[in-house]
């Protein structure tokens, strides 16, 4: 049987990881192209690495806890 709730937090786990990838690849880009401001990206990048962290704990306990 299928848990929602494993789904939802799954869902949230692909999406913190989705945005952490396009930023990191945002600041590369920005390195690539010379662009020396590159520390811009590093508040977001540390707020979307925390939000990640967050929602893999949030994964991780359900699932055990759940055996899901």
């Amino acid at each position: 049987m299928e848990c929602p709730e494993q789904k939802r937090l799954h869902a949230e786990l692909s999406q913190a990881l989705r945005v952490l990838v396009e930023l990191q690849g945002s600041q590369i880009a920005a390195v690539k192209l010379g662009d020396k401001r590159m520390t811009r990206f590093e508040e977001e990048i540390r707020m979307a690495l925390n939000a990640w962290q967050s929602s893999r704990r949030a994964y991780l306990q359900h699932c055990a806890e759940h055996g899901c």
